[in-house]
């Protein structure tokens, strides 16, 4: 009865979603890196045609392309979930450990 005063813990993901979207992080990011250091991106450049925009401006000079290189946008989406991955791995993992470790000690 002592407890009713308190605020129960707010959950953004239960602990079993937590898991597996953390494994599906790891899945994707580890293939991306597998790919990265074979090399399948290294040769992939593409370049986006401004001109088939059926857009008349008669105000800005656009380009005619913009190239994009896929290796440093497969490198930039690994990065993205290596982040992602350890504030899932937080939320999930450490947080209810240290929370129960405090509350032992405590």
């Amino acid at each position: 009865m002592s407890g009713l005063h308190a605020r129960s813990a707010f959950t953004f993901l239960s602990p079993r979603n937590g898991l597996l979207l953390l494994a599906g992080l790891m899945v994707a990011s580890g293939l991306a890196i597998i790919m990265v250091s074979t090399g399948s991106f290294d040769q992939w450049h593409t370049f986006f045609n401004l001109e088939q925009i059926p857009f008349k401006n008669n105000w800005m000079k656009l380009p005619t392309s913009i190239p994009i290189d896929l290796k440093l946008t497969v490198k930039l989406f690994v990065m993205v979930n290596i982040v992602i991955g350890f504030v899932l791995l937080d939320r999930t993992i450490l947080r209810p450990i240290f929370q129960k470790r405090a509350e032992r000690f405590s």
